[in-house]
């Protein structure tokens, strides 16, 4: 959560001095928390291993932040920076045996389990022009490209060992934003995604936003993400993420 505030923070006095600089700049910050349930397997060094079945990991709510600057510059991107935090823990009874980092983990064995996916993003993307002077209502169509970084972290822990490890991926990812808005409602759907050598990554996610009064909104939606690694530091992965989501912001 302090690096979201952190990163809130800095997004803020960052686009205080570029509001300054040039009036016509677009500025939005929101934070929110969103229900992450998580389902799927990971592979270290062992077994394909399912998080729910045989880690126990629960669904979890946490925190996530953005900072969006869009100005009227020709050619040069507009900005996103965004931060998600994904940490699951579980405990139990193992119930089907499995191997994780060369180490058996056997039936009736009682374990503690902790997986962690924080993401870290940033967008560089580009308007398709005069889409925002449709009669109806506004509309908007963004594309660009996007560096997601994952900081990862997986832990398995009986009474008389724990076997864990860490990692971290960095990827370039196509990225595609649309929103159509009506008065104060707004709808809008994100998509980023790649997929290479076996390894696929999507982050999907759709919502309706309300402003009641200037500059504050308020919105509810629903977030996908699937993470498909193929032996990236002996790791294996075929996990999905998703889930609704509430946040609260600032547009000006």
């Amino acid at each position: 959560m302090r690096k979201i505030l952190g990163l809130l923070t800095v997004g803020f006095l960052l686009s205080s001095t570029a509001a300054n600089a040039l009036p016509l700049l677009t500025i939005e910050a929101g934070a929110g928390a969103v229900q992450e349930q998580p389902s799927g397997w990971i592979n270290y060094q062992g077994t394909n291993v399912d998080v729910k079945d045989d880690l126990n990991l629960g669904d979890e709510t946490k925190s996530f932040g953005w900072v969006r600057i869009e100005h009227p510059i020709p050619l040069i991107p507009n900005v996103k920076i965004e931060a998600t935090k994904y940490d699951f823990t579980g405990s139990g009874t193992v119930t089907k045996s499995f191997t994780f980092a060369n180490t058996s983990f056997n039936v009736s064995q009682n374990i503690n389990t902790e997986l962690r996916l924080d993401q870290y993003d940033l967008t560089l993307y580009w308007g398709v022009p005069f889409l925002g002077l449709a009669t109806l209502g506004t509309t908007h169509i963004n594309f660009g490209l996007t560096l997601k970084y994952i900081d990862g972290y997986a832990s398995v822990e009986s009474s008389n060992t724990t076997e864990s490890t860490d990692f971290q991926v960095a990827l370039p990812m196509l990225y595609g934003q649309g929103d159509f808005g009506v008065g104060s409602v707004r709808v809008n759907a994100e998509l980023k995604w790649i997929g290479y050598s076996g390894n696929q990554f999507t982050d999907a996610k759709a919502e309706v936003r309300y402003s009641p009064i200037p500059l504050l909104f308020i919105g509810a939606g629903y977030r996908y993400e699937n993470l498909k690694i193929d032996d990236i530091k002996d790791v294996s992965s075929d996990i999905k993420i998703k889930g609704p989501y509430l946040e609260a912001g600032l547009s000006f």
